[in-house]
């Protein structure tokens, strides 16, 4: 799967942890992307709850880079991706 800078920008996103969580957790989110650099208890919650729910994990990118990506100006350690059905 690829992912641009485009996809970050215009795909239908929740942008944090505890949000992530709860779309994870309602079914909502496609896929989810990791920071490289996040902290690992952050990336142990993430990488707990799309192994458990069936959701695809990539770990890709600084949180500088994510943010950027999402058009956004701060940091993000995680990003998932909403179904669009």
């Amino acid at each position: 799967m690829k992912i641009d800078v485009e996809t970050f920008k215009t795909s239908p996103k929740v942008i944090g942890l505890n949000q992530t969580l709860k779309k994870i957790k309602k079914g909502d989110i496609r896929f989810v992307v990791l920071a490289e650099d996040c902290d690992e208890p952050i990336a142990e919650k993430v990488k707990e709850a799309c192994e458990s729910h069936r959701v695809r994990l990539i770990v890709a990118g600084s949180k500088n880079t994510m943010g950027k990506a999402c058009g956004i100006d701060r940091p993000a350690a995680v990003i998932g991706f909403l179904d669009e059905d």
